[in-house]
């Protein structure tokens, strides 16, 4: 079974075969391919006419055609024409002209030699339509028609994604069909302009070439290539330049302690995923993630409404351009793991069937992927395309943690050896625990450290970059949050060291408000103190301006201004966590 690659897609002249039909050795590398569960595309400037009356039994061979440089489609199913045939006066204007001109179905063949000539006619009809080189020949089709797009309905077709396909070319009319793909490949014998832009150039030509990348590491999942048009941005190191990671073919674990800004950055990379059309499946935990789903094609399920079934999961993953959010944050622990049992089997059925979802995003990872529980169904450790977001990521499973290809470490709860952030980092990086706590010490706000395994002992400060979509923090995820001893909010009155009582999460907050005697909350108020406990520990500017603005109209200690600051400060917090 395939492994991150489900289809290739090939050219026919100059890559195929520079002849009418493949050479058998050609051959039973296709067939080999297909036997592994690969699907093979075959994309051709030729007719189907044209390339049957050399290559009879050319059907038998793809499990899809697409012919015409872009412009019809044949299946098993049938033929479809994909774009609206080129005008037919072109055609006459041509031959009265002295142009031997090939009419197709939708498009025009010509000799390049007559480039000038089919412009000039282009313009005098104002023909709707583009000129397309293939080598020595030239193509007319319907603008917007190109190889690239044909391929694109030829994929569909088989429920599969360009981000899961190989493109194989040699001439100027395969660039679009390259760029479409995951890999792009130009064959040795190909044109100087589609090796630039290729992400690999085979050593051999033509058919040769094909045979090394279907037998290659590439395809069977050893190695991976990582092009610089399939890259997503976390922000920037601190020299201002892009602090990128590969889009697929990777692991990524995000690590940091309690209110880091993991979730943030989780969210970061999401976006960017979807935005480059890879299809993502988020399970959200602790409903971090809801708002994920005011970008184009993203569906939200669970959270107040019923939890997604695995039924739903699959059938909306067959539409290749859609992603998931699966909010789980309403379930109990037990109602979770039951989930996982469940869900995951059927999402890990459809990846190694059609390679969908590209990105599975967990969150809280040491619950779902840790050393008790069953995590193939969910994680498999020989699938690409996991992120693993977790404040105790010693806590995940020995597979999962040996998978990681990219760590993301944020600032970790404590800044000592024990920390668990810290421990991992330190092997990961494999350098001397002191290095990397120095490291982190030197991190400004909203920075982490970006390290791969590829660079051992190579440590990269970056800085975070800006989200397009909010970031909801929600009630029911600060009212259970255990905060760390050091940063609770401590209530006390002026001249005293404590109340008595502290809030470890926004619900203790809240509920101590309630209580509290008037000249506490005078004192706290006076100092600022809640607004910037707010912002600095739950790095919630809006909430922390709200409340900001009731401390600095607090200017008495009369008693009823002290119980209107009371309920104001409680409203204040309600409105922006409801629940």
């Amino acid at each position: 079974m395939p492994d991150y690659f489900r289809a290739v897609a090939l050219d026919f002249d100059g890559t195929l075969t520079t002849g009418e039909r493949p050479s058998s050795a050609v051959l039973a590398a296709l067939a080999e391919a297909r036997g592994r569960g690969h699907r093979l595309v075959l994309v051709t400037g030729r007719t189907m006419a044209h390339l049957r009356s050399g290559f009879a039994d050319v059907d038998d061979w793809f499990d899809a055609i697409v012919a015409e440089n872009g412009a019809v489609l044949h299946t098993p199913a049938g033929s479809q024409v994909l774009a609206q045939p080129v005008d037919p006066a072109l055609a006459d204007a041509l031959a009265r002209r002295g142009v031997a001109v090939d009419r197709g179905q939708v498009l025009l063949g010509c000799s390049a030699a007559h480039d000038h000539l089919v412009l000039e006619e282009v313009r005098r009809l104002g023909a709707d339509c583009q000129l397309t080189r293939n080598r020595g020949a030239l193509m007319i089709v319907p603008a917007g028609v190109t190889k690239g797009s044909g391929l694109d309905a030829a994929l569909n077709s088989l429920g599969l994604s360009s981000h899961s396909a190989i493109a194989i070319g040699d001439a100027e009319n395969d660039h679009t069909m390259l760029a479409h793909c995951e890999i792009g490949v130009a064959v040795a014998n190909a044109v100087d302009s589609l090796k630039r832009r290729a992400d690999i150039v085979t050593n051999a030509p033509d058919g040769r070439g094909v045979i090394e990348v279907l037998h290659g590491d590439l395809l069977r999942g050893r190695s991976a290539v990582h092009p610089d048009r399939w890259q997503i941005s976390l922000g920037t190191y601190f020299d201002a330049t892009p602090a990128t990671i590969p889009a697929s073919q990777v692991n990524v674990l995000v690590t940091g302690g309690t209110q880091s800004g993991k979730s943030y950055l989780a969210g970061l990379i999401a976006e960017q995923l979807i935005r480059l059309a890879y299809a993502v499946v988020v399970i959200d935990v602790e409903g971090d993630h809801s708002n994920l789903a005011d970008l184009p094609d993203v569906v939200h399920l669970g959270g107040h409404a019923p939890v997604p079934t695995t039924g739903l999961l699959r059938n909306l993953l067959s539409h290749h351009g859609t992603s998931i959010v699966a909010d789980l944050s309403q379930l109990t622990g037990d109602e979770r793991r039951n989930w996982y049992t469940q869900a995951p089997p059927r999402l890990a059925d459809l990846r190694r069937d059609r390679g969908l979802p590209h990105w599975v995003l967990v969150d809280e990872a040491h619950e779902s992927l840790g050393p008790a529980t069953e995590t193939r169904n969910l994680f498999a450790p020989d699938r690409k395309g996991h992120c693993m977001i977790t404040y105790h990521p010693t806590e995940l499973c020995a597979e999962a943690r040996n998978s990681i290809d990219i760590l993301v470490s944020l600032q970790p709860t404590t800044l000592d050896a024990e920390d668990p952030v810290v421990v991992v980092t330190t092997a990961f990086s494999r350098l001397a625990v002191d290095d990397v706590l120095a490291a982190f010490s030197a991190l400004p706000v909203g920075a982490g450290l970006l390290l791969r395994a590829s660079e051992p002992g190579v440590l990269r400060p970056f800085t975070v970059g800006p989200r397009r979509t909010a970031h909801e923090r929600h009630w029911h995820k600060y009212a259970t949050v255990d905060l760390p001893v050091h940063r609770r909010f401590v209530f006390r009155r002026s001249g005293e060291s404590t109340s008595g009582h502290e809030a470890a999460s926004m619900r203790d907050f809240y509920d101590e408000l309630a209580g509290c005697e008037p000249d506490v909350i005078m004192h706290h108020a006076g100092a600022h103190d809640f607004s910037r406990w707010i912002r600095g520990v739950f790095r919630d500017d809006r909430l922390a301006s709200d409340v900001e603005q009731v401390e600095t109209e607090l200017t008495t200690a009369w008693q009823e201004s002290v119980e209107t600051a009371r309920r104001r400060l409680r409203e204040a917090v309600e409105h922006r966590y409801p629940g």
